[in-house]
């Protein structure tokens, strides 16, 4: 049986002038937290017990773009 991931939308408030070369972690439609380390995110999302459920979503820099 084929299980179906449908991941949470990025919203819109994700913008590249806020979070600018930072991850964020989103959770359902919400951004929780956001850093410029992936490990120190990581770490408190663990504290926070949702590590495993949260989105992680690098924000490039204005004018950046991905190919």
């Amino acid at each position: 049986m084929k299980e179906v991931v449908h991941p949470s939308p990025i919203p819109p408030s994700v913008t590249a002038e806020k979070y600018a070369g930072e991850w964020v972690a989103i959770l359902r439609r919400r951004v929780v937290d956001h850093d410029a380390d992936l490990d120190r995110l990581f770490a408190r999302l663990d504290e926070q017990g949702i590590g495993e459920k949260a989105l992680i979503y690098n924000v490039p820099r204005p004018g950046v773009v991905w190919a």
